[in-house]
């Protein structure tokens, strides 16, 4: 504050109305000068308006209060020149008094903030971590500053509700947050998601509770068969910290306690229903109401409007620190307090297709979901892909349980084109200062693998990890505008588009400022802008700077594609994938050549199986194609074995097996972009190749297989042109004259008709006369067509 001037009058001894003398003069003049002096600071006094951050809301009640001729000087922050930067950051304003240019009252600087996360539920050895971590942190503020922020993130992982909290883990944690341990500190729960069992107590320990609308608190007792011995630690809580009413803690706990809501003429007040009556007795009561649901289960939205226990609702951290006038910056994990990271490094170079995401789907499967790395550095140097496969990956990333895996991006060189939508679904993004990051990649993208990609980063990627959507999809979409927005009663920056904007719940609050993505180019920053914009966590020189932000130690193990990986991919390219088919379907041939299951049906079958291998293990195969191959395959041995000669389950069969073999080399059943129909083009040109290429090989083996030795007594040789004529004339309906004269054996009794053996020839014959008995000799006497007649051979 500023000092007044407070002037003493005085008055010379010697002075007359008749007369002054020299020094009268001064000193009156002297103090007329100080008198007008001491009332225009008076002024300046009464009308300077303190400074937006001019009181601390957070100031602990013991903390000594600012000397009055020393005030608490806030750190010297400047707005950046260009109008784009600083999201997330507090700019001081140039608050400079009118009038002479005296400066404004300096302004008390925020106390420090963190956010850590409680994985909930308490279990295994979750509560003494946190305890280590908030320690460490504490541990960081140096004597004689403000004491922090502590925003506790309830992290439900993917757990519906959290329930299967340990009553005893969750009562120490909350004696420690209640603890001399923590005196001074600011303690704020923030539950983004619904919350039941005995993490509630760990919220009600806290000194301010922060909801998402939607969520849900209560049910404490969901999974403790010993509900009654748990009231006196519900009501210790609710008693000493006050964030929620004793009533209301145990109604929240105990499904047969009754809540009642009173209104008195001293306010509003939560008792228990045996309670009322001595509650009428000290007070008048005018009307009660009863609370439900039993045991008591309220949303944010209900528990701040109307019960009173939640002092802000937010839906992400951003909200969170509008809601405690905190920059969004301030409520970031400090990740080098975790000291349990067991880490892995995955690489991701080149444009990204579905080999690559496949790799690196089962090398974090087999390492950290299966296995016991809870921390993945992805690196990427990369220079974008198709949507298809980057939102793939992009999803399979963010559904991660966060609470139990890390992921964390780290751009060395180039993220551009829908790499970024990789690299914005990890936990953290870490960059280089002079990494390229957005913009058109490699790939070109189609209108709708941008739309495609559009929807993933906006409702899955950047809901899922409580950011703003539109800078992210400003990174690929080059028609997407944004506007810089500023916060009208802080400083606090943000971009969003207009569609964004209309999604935030306090419209009003945020001023529109300048055009700064004007929708003609996608936008491309390098790695220093991309921390100011907000879309990276933090700038680094090094990997090894990496390694001691987040308490590493060693270099994180490269996990590599196995042999067997390498092996899988190789047989999976299309010139392998030719081959193998290739080589089966003319396998399958030679089966058909000769009788039993031969060497041809082996290799066919080796073949084959090679080849949905392969695919199915780098993820375009998978049941359907699968299920149409054995499905044609039957259809063709009907054909050929059972109804010969139908044409229907043939040509079903061959249409099957076709449509496997194409599908089986691509993840989508009809394509959408010019990438799909390339994909697909490729698909059927490694079918169609290998078709052309039985065809010729089959050829081949026709010609000279029946003649090579060893191999001739697999394939028999095809016959003569003569074998061909006279079979031909052998078969003809109307030619038996051959017969004329020749003698065989009646097969059958001749009655007249019936079959007999001349040689090699077996044919139906009429008696030219009586009856011929079975197995006696005839001769035949007459050929008419195809009618013969034979008579019986006389002695």
């Amino acid at each position: 504050m500023a000092l007044s001037v407070r002037p003493e009058r005085t008055r010379h001894p010697r002075c007359t109305l008749l007369g002054f003398s020299f020094q009268t003069l001064l000193c009156l003049c002297l103090f007329l000068g100080i008198g007008t002096r001491s009332s225009v600071l008076r002024a300046q006094d009464a009308d300077a308006a303190p400074g937006p951050l001019a009181a601390d809301p957070f100031a602990v009640d013991d903390a000594p209060p600012a000397a009055a001729d020393k005030p608490v000087e806030a750190a010297p922050l400047a707005l950046p020149a260009d109008d784009n930067a600083g999201v997330g950051k507090i700019a001081a304003e140039d608050n400079e008094a009118a009038g002479d240019g005296a400066a404004a009252p300096p302004v008390q600087q925020a106390p420090p903030a963190y956010l850590v996360r409680l994985p909930i539920p308490i279990t295994d050895n979750a509560d003494n971590r946190f305890r280590a971590i908030v320690k460490r942190l504490l541990a960081k503020t140096p004597p004689g500053q403000q004491r922090p922020v502590l925003v506790i993130r309830f992290e439900t992982g993917k757990s519906p509700d959290g329930r299967g909290t340990d009553f005893h883990r969750a009562n120490g944690l909350a004696e420690f947050l209640t603890s001399d341990a923590l005196n001074g500190v600011k303690t704020v729960a923030y539950i983004p998601k619904t919350i039941k069992g005995h993490a509630v107590l760990v919220a009600m320990a806290c000194q301010q509770i922060v909801m998402d609308p939607k969520a849900e608190i209560g049910d404490a007792g969901i999974d403790d068969n010993a509900v009654a011995l748990r009231k006196s630690a519900y009501l210790h809580f609710a008693k000493s910290e006050k964030t929620i009413p004793p009533a209301l803690a145990l109604g929240m706990l105990d499904k047969e306690a009754t809540v009642i809501r009173a209104v008195t003429a001293a306010g509003t007040e939560y008792v228990l229903a045996d309670e009322l009556d001595a509650l009428r007795k000290d007070r008048n009561v005018q009307t009660t109401e009863p609370i439900s649901p039993r045991p008591g289960l309220f949303t944010g939205q209900r528990a701040r409007m109307e019960l009173g226990f939640v002092s802000y609702t937010a839906s992400d951290v951003a909200g969170v620190a509008k809601a405690l006038g905190l920059p969004e910056s301030a409520l970031t994990e400090d990740p080098s307090l975790e000291r349990d990271w067991q880490p892995i490094q995955i690489e991701l170079s080149g444009v990204i297709d579905e080999k690559m995401v496949h790799s690196v789907m089962r090398m974090i499967d087999s390492r950290a979901i299966k296995g016991s790395d809870n921390f993945i550095c992805l690196k990427i140097n990369s220079s974008g892909g198709d949507a298809a496969n980057t939102t793939r990956l992009a999803n399979y990333l963010a559904a991660l349980d966060s609470s139990q895996i890390r992921t964390v991006a780290y751009i060395p060189q180039e993220c551009t084109g829908l790499a970024t939508v990789v690299a914005m679904a990890c936990d953290e993004v870490i960059a280089a200062p002079n990494a390229t990051i957005g913009g058109i990649g490699d790939v070109a993208l189609e209108e709708g693998e941008v739309a495609t990609a559009r929807h993933v980063m906006r409702n899955s990627i950047c809901k899922e990890k409580a950011r703003s959507w539109s800078l992210p999809v400003a990174l690929f979409d080059a028609k997407l505008k944004v506007w810089r927005y500023t916060h009208k009663d802080s400083s606090l920056t943000e971009y969003w588009s207009d569609e964004e904007y209309k999604e935030q719940p306090d419209q009003t609050v945020w001023q529109k400022g300048a055009l700064f993505q004007d929708g003609t180019h996608a936008l491309q920053v390098t790695g220093l802008r991309a921390e100011e914009l907000g879309l990276v966590r933090q700038t680094v020189d090094s990997f090894q700077e990496l390694r001691t932000m987040y308490s590493l130690g060693n270099d994180p193990t490269l996990v590599e594609p196995s042999m067997v990986d390498n092996f899988l991919r190789f047989l999976a390219s299309d010139g392998v994938s030719l081959f193998l088919l290739l080589i089966g379907g003319a396998a399958v041939y030679a089966e058909l050549q000769v009788p039993g299951v031969g060497l041809g049906g082996i290799i066919a079958f080796i073949c084959f199986l090679l080849y949905f291998w392969a695919k199915f293990f780098e993820g375009t195969a998978g049941a359907l194609e699968i299920l149409l191959f054995v499905s044609g395959v039957g259809c063709l041995v009907i054909e050929i074995f059972v109804l010969p000669g139908i044409g229907v389950f043939g040509f079903a069969g061959g249409l099957m097996v076709v449509a496997s073999l194409v599908l089986a080399s691509q993840t989508f059943v009809i394509p959408h972009s010019d990438y799909e129909l390339r994909q697909m083009r490729n698909s059927t040109m490694v079918v169609g190749g290998a078709a052309v290429g039985m065809i010729a090989i089959i050829g081949l083996l026709r010609r000279y297989l029946p003649h090579a030795p060893m191999f001739n007594r697999m394939m028999l040789a095809p016959p003569s042109a003569e074998e061909i004529e006279e079979m031909d004339n052998r078969e003809s309906l109307v030619n038996f004259h051959h017969l004329l004269g020749k003698q065989g054996i009646a097969v059958t009794k001749l009655v007249p008709s019936g079959k007999a053996n001349f040689g090699d020839d077996w044919i139906d014959v009429v008696s030219n006369g009586g009856f011929i008995d079975r197995g006696d000799p005839i001769v035949v006497v007459e050929v008419q067509g195809n009618r013969v007649v034979v008579g019986p051979v006389k002695s």
